[in-house]
């Protein structure tokens, strides 16, 4: 009933464009981070073990960061298709209605 809400594009364009773009500013700044470190360690201008300690860190950071992305994006293709369907029954409010149990209904 509803093909244009249900293109990919569409779905990436409107819903997830701000999680993206935080997600992606933030492994950036880890990328600038772990340059910088390395930088430091190439110039032999602070201690290498301290300086590995501050690149896992970094590492496990941004693990995290692609933790979060992929665990939003699961929730976010959930709620999409809890939207659909809802769209969907909506749609002919008349079938649905005469074909659902008088509590079903009533709560409607």
């Amino acid at each position: 009933m509803f093909p244009v809400l249900r293109a990919l594009p569409w779905r990436r364009r409107i819903l997830a464009p701000d999680l993206q773009q935080v997600n992606r500013s933030q492994r950036h700044s880890v990328r600038q981070k772990e340059n910088r470190l390395i930088a430091l360690i190439a110039d032999g201008s602070m201690p290498q073990a301290k300086v590995r300690m501050k690149l896992v860190e970094l590492k496990n950071q941004r693990k995290r960061l692609e933790a979060v992305l992929a665990d939003s994006s699961e929730k976010l293709a959930v709620g999409v298709s809890v939207l659909l369907h809802t769209l969907d029954l909506v749609a002919d409010p008349y079938a649905l209605f005469s074909s659902t149990s008088q509590e079903v209904r009533r709560r409607l």
